[in-house]
């Protein structure tokens, strides 16, 4: 008699989990990229760089991605922050004509406005500090509501280094449950006389311009 403990709808159970992932892509449910399912998300091929650099004497906290938070007030009043910027492409903090903090990041405002309209799973950062100290300042991520305060979770990126790392200044951070939307805050505190580069590497987004266009594909043939 055939074991059917890990078998369902006569397939296996690893096998029914690739059919139901390629299935939520072919039917333009969700846009994988270069891949074709959750179990290879890491194939998407889409990744993102943001640079951070402060030229001041004292730590900044800085939100990459504020999600539908407008501004620094309501960060606070919402996510419980104490944020003293957004990030945008270029001089983010000035004292008088003195570049405080900068950011170097291409179309920074679009993809932020981006991942508000596309909640998109990240599948790893990649971390490199100009500085050791950078290494031990918080990444933290937010999830807010306007009903209740949902937590938040703080990754410092020297406790995601291995011993057998070659790079002391790099780290990767697996975060395979973070995704970014409308409801997520993401801000980095930036050392002084310091600076960050993340990479970002994008899993399965939820594209509603891709849904429309594929799905009417699927349904002209």
């Amino acid at each position: 008699m055939k074991d059917l403990s890990n078998r369902y709808s006569g397939m296996s159970l690893t096998d029914e989990k690739t059919k139901r992932s390629i299935a939520l892509g072919s039917n333009g449910l969700i846009k994988f990229g270069g891949s074709e399912g959750f179990d290879e998300e890491d194939k998407t091929e889409q990744n993102y760089t943001v640079s951070l650099i402060n030229h001041g004497n004292a730590s900044k906290r800085i939100v990459l991605f504020p999600g539908e938070l407008a501004n620094t007030t309501e960060i606070a009043a919402i996510a419980g922050i104490t944020a003293d910027a957004i990030a945008t492409n270029g001089n983010v903090i000035m004292a008088g004509d003195v570049v405080v903090i900068e950011c170097i990041a291409a179309n920074l405002a679009f993809l932020q406005r981006f991942l508000k309209r596309n909640p998109t799973r990240v599948v790893e950062m990649q971390i490199t500090g100009a500085t050791k100290s950078q290494l031990s300042q918080p990444i933290t991520v937010t999830k807010v509501s306007p009903y209740a305060k949902l937590g938040a979770k703080s990754m410092i990126p020297n406790q995601y280094r291995k011993a057998s790392d070659s790079d002391t200044l790099m780290a990767k951070i697996d975060v395979t449950t973070l995704q970014l939307d409308d409801q997520t805050v993401l801000d980095v505190v930036v050392a002084p006389n310091s600076g960050i580069d993340i990479t970002f590497f994008f899993g399965a987004s939820r594209n509603d311009a891709y849904t429309l266009n594929e799905q009417a594909k699927i349904a002209l043939g």
